[in-house]
């Protein structure tokens, strides 16, 4: 993997932690204070053939330039060049040189686990192949930004862009905070690029970070490639890979967390002086260095546990063929998630392909510039670096809004008015008995889907506007027009609230889907009638339709179309997009205006700051999130913290003064990763804990596993417990995403039994550790067993969280507003107040990936960030563009490989 941070400063001090940091060895000096990053000067990178630090070497054009590429890392030449200065003479190779700059950008290459177990069990021969081996890779992957990203910037505010010659300090490290084996090197890119008409300037990191997943993938082919030349086998492991043989147990023993480490060496006797470094391991901020020889042994005894020696590891080396390349494929994945690309996801997705196939640099630059001039792909004209679609997608895409049109222009499926005003009367009594009245756009949405004319309809609703109630409605008028109402989402617990808010029977999309289509018998082979056939007498509601991809909207919109049936789409094109490729939704709209109509009224908010918190949401969803922040503020609702585990404890602090106990789902903590809510929800639990709301008296430990059964590791569980069900189960009633509360625990036969009572008010008792039944009798009885995807509740991603609301939301600002979109669902969830709370080094990473100058601090660097809530990341159709004639593919040669990294350790000062 690729991971990329920006590093910045303003004084002498500044820069001296930035140039000691990648170092995990650095000489002692006299009078030197330890500060994040400094180690205490053990060995750890046993496979070094120095005793002077962490091996590290110069790379790069520019380096060669100025005399340094191959030498190892000096200090001196180090802090020089962050400023901007010539590393010989010290003068100025740039405008503003000094320590006040934006110094560069650690962009860290890790290796797959497999490969970190490998290396860290096999003999000394082995290792320093491999190590070999990642060196070239990370070598090549820098070689590729020399080549093909312009970098480089001139002109007027740096708005030109070129390709540049680069200088890159790159430290090759063995373990991680966590002191697991994983291979890393962190390629600390300098701020500083020589320009072909051979003068310097600074770097544009934008285009680095755009390219991230292509740059990490590239890395791992490489590396790959070599490790197959060595006689390992290699199975693709998503976009990542695994040497065969390792198995995923053994991965996850050395993925361990550092509370894991301690004990482990506690129990094995390690002396309490180690123990103690290691508990004081802050796994942002600072790597402590333990011993080689500890270090060694340890893996050595835990990996001999999973079958792992240095001689069982040769015996890998088996020479197995490589999988073939399968260019269809490649073409598929290119539009799975997108409808259109541009160069840097060919080279993604080939290189991806390419880890499994053997396929080195020169193959993988040879297979991209093919593709670029394969039949299938289609060039478009477009603002900005070229774009591409499939002729799949595309006619896909012509097809789906051919179909829509026909469908707008349907004649039949009218309620009658009368019909219509009387459920709307009927249900606007219903409503006002809860206190509320149906709204006049409620109303005109309710007549618009129910009278007018086409069998396509659809609702575009803002967050909050009351698309549920207002469907419940339209229910009502169809059933008493004699219409089967009939409801899907693409999420079944977004399908569950349609039924529950709604009373139309839903299910998932892709279950209404498979229950229309013929099916064949796998014995005989013979057609099977399919389960469910529609008429003129169906409608179909679709709820929350902005996440329809183009290619399910098509097929949906055919069967429709085939059985004469009519269709309403329900959704938000504002929120969060479709996973699958194509903006389906947005694209309808704009072929069929006069099927939509619009519930713009926010009814959502409520209590004093009612007001305030509906403009917050408005001016979110307009793209002005700046100001929207600045309401936030003047509330008190925005916190910044000086270091990201600083802002998770206060996203909690302020979480857990919400948290009832009693109305547990009314307090929602939303963040952007699972790697975030995960740290969440352990702050969580330790602070419900510490407050008497979680007793852990009986609590029991269980193996929590992946929809595939993969384990995920074990989970304590306490009585009072949150936790969300991560994957459905029809027939014990369990729908992905929902939540409930251990209300009983106790031992089974099969281990323990968890009795859950869900947030609808039903329970349930799962036995995770029990084999799942096989019959259906056996089910009934034990509807519960085997049933181990469970997680905590307490923080959840934003992606999981749309369609929920609170009274009062907290989000932890670690990349979740990373669009206009997502900033949206974040702000538009609660009924009261949403709380946002910042990490200062979040805030400067976000600057350095936005291209943002690094000088300004606190909320005016917020409201800088807040530019990237302001911007659309609407997805596209390939229909959004003009077809052009191709133009030349810009994969032009990058030369010969680069040679590997070598053994350096670091030279003195």
């Amino acid at each position: 993997m690729l991971s990329i941070h920006a590093k910045k400063g303003s004084t002498a001090e500044h820069v001296a932690q930035v140039a000691d940091y990648p170092d995990e060895q650095p000489e002692q000096r006299p009078n030197q204070q330890n500060r994040p990053g400094t180690s205490t000067g053990a060995i750890e990178d046993y496979y070094s053939q120095s005793n002077g630090g962490t091996p590290s070497i110069w790379v790069g054009a520019g380096a060669e330039t100025i005399g340094l590429a191959g030498q190892a890392v000096e200090r001196e030449t180090m802090t020089r060049l962050l400023q901007g200065l010539h590393p010989e003479d010290g003068r100025a190779l740039v405008d503003k040189a000094g320590p006040q700059r934006r110094y560069g950008y650690d962009l860290t290459f890790s290796a797959p686990k497999s490969v970190s177990i490998v290396w860290a069990v096999a003999d000394r021969d082995l290792r320093e192949a491999i190590a070999t081996a990642h060196d070239t890779a990370v070598a090549q992957a820098l070689r590729h930004i020399e080549a093909h990203l312009p970098v480089a910037r001139r002109g007027h505010a740096g708005e030109e862009r070129e390709l540049a010659h680069l200088i890159a300090g790159v430290y090759r490290h063995a373990s991680s905070r966590e002191q697991d084996p994983q291979i890393h090197s962190h390629a600390l890119l300098m701020n500083l690029a020589q320009r072909l008409d051979g003068t310097w300037g600074a770097i544009e990191s934008w285009e680095i970070y755009r390219h991230k997943m292509a740059l990490g993938a590239l890395y791992r082919a490489v590396l790959a490639q070599q490790l197959q030349e060595m006689g390992f086998g290699i199975e693709r492991d998503g976009d990542s890979f695994r040497i065969l043989g390792v198995s995923e147990d053994a991965e996850r023993e050395f993925s361990r967390r550092r509370q894991q480490i301690e004990k482990l060496l506690l129990e094995r006797g390690r002396d309490n002086a180690q123990a103690a470094a290691l508990a004081t391991l802050d796994t942002r901020r600072r790597k402590e260095v333990v011993d080689r020889a500890i270090l060694a042994a340890d893996w050595r005894e835990r990996a001999a546990e999973f079958g792992l020696s240095a001689e069982t590891v040769q015996a890998l080396r088996q020479g197995l063929l490589a999988a073939s390349y399968d260019r269809a494929a490649v073409l598929r994945d290119l539009t799975a998630h997108d409808s259109t690309f541009e160069e840097r996801h060919i080279w993604h997705r080939v290189a991806v392909a390419a880890q499994a196939c053997g396929m080195g640099y020169a193959e993988i630059r040879t297979e991209v510039a093919q593709l670029r001039r394969d039949a299938e792909i289609v060039s478009l004209q477009a603002p900005g670096p070229a774009r591409f679609t499939t002729r799949e997608m595309q006619a896909i895409e012509r097809q789906m809004v051919t179909d829509a049109q026909v469908l707008a222009a349907v004649d039949w499926h009218l309620v009658d008015g009368a019909t219509a005003r009387r459920a709307i009367e009927e249900s606007d009594r219903e409503v006002w008995q809860k206190g509320f009245s149906l709204s006049e756009e409620q109303r005109r949405a309710i007549w618009h889907i129910t009278h007018r004319i086409g069998a396509l309809q659809m609702i575009q609703g803002h967050a909050g506007a009351g698309k549920t109630t207002m469907l419940d409605a339209a229910r009502r008028a169809w059933e008493a027009a004699g219409f089967r109402v009939h409801g899907a989402a693409i999420a079944k617990k977004a399908a569950h609230g349609l039924f529950h808010g709604a009373n139309i029977d839903s299910q998932s999309l892709a279950a209404l889907l498979l229950s229309l289509k013929t099916g064949e018998d796998p014995v005989t082979g013979k057609q099977i009638p399919p389960p469910r056939t529609l008429s003129a007498r169906d409608v179909i509601v679709i709820d929350e339709a902005g996440m329809v991809g183009s290619r399910m909207m098509q097929e949906l919109l055919a069967q429709v179309l085939a059985s004469g049936a009519k269709l309403v789409l329900v959704g938000d094109v504002a929120q969060l997009q479709a996973i699958d490729a194509g903006g389906a939704f947005q694209a309808l709209q704009k072929t069929c205006p006069d099927a939509v109509a619009y519930l713009k009224e926010n009814l959502r908010q409520r209590g004093e700051k009612a007001e305030d918190m509906k403009k917050v949401v408005a001016l979110t969803r307009q793209g002005d999130a700046a100001k929207a922040l600045e309401i936030l503020d003047r509330h008190g609702l925005i916190e910044i913290a000086d270091g990201w585990p600083e802002a998770a404890a206060m996203a909690v602090g302020r979480w857990a003064n919400f948290y009832d106990a009693g109305r547990p789902q009314e307090a929602l903590l939303l963040a952007a990763t699972n790697a975030a809510t995960e740290t969440l929800n352990a702050l969580a639990r330790d602070t419900l804990k510490n407050r008497g709301l979680l007793d852990d008296r009986q609590a029991v430990t269980i193996t929590v596993r992946d929809r595939q059964g993969k384990s995920l590791g074990q989970r304590e569980i306490a009585l009072g417990e949150r936790l969300v069900f991560r994957a459905n189960r029809s027939y014990a009633g369990i729908l992905n995403n929902e939540a409930g509360t251990v209300t009983a625990l106790s031992e089974g036969f099969h281990g323990p039994e968890i009795t859950i009572r869900k947030d609808d008010g039903s329970e349930l008792t799962i036995i995770p550790g029990q084999p799942i039944p096989e019959g259906r009798t056996e089910r009934q009885i034990s509807p519960g067993a085997g049933y181990a995807q469970i997680e905590y509740a307490y923080a959840g991603t934003t992606h999981r969280n749309q369609g929920t609301t609170a009274d009062h939301v907290v989000v932890f600002a670690d990349g979740s507003m990373e669009s206009r979109e997502k900033a949206y669902v974040d702000l538009s969830r609660m009924r009261h107040t949403t709380a946002v709370v910042f990490a200062r080094p979040d805030i400067e990473n976000d600057l350095a990936e936005l291209g943002m100058e690094p000088e300004v601090q606190g909320f005016d660097a917020i409201k800088k960030i807040i530019g990237a809530m302001s911007r659309s990341q609407q997805k596209d159709t390939s229909l959004d563009y003009v077809v052009t004639d191709k133009p030349e593919p810009e994969t032009g040669a990058a030369g010969p490989a680069p040679a590997p990294l070598p053994h350096r350790g670091r030279a003195a000062s």
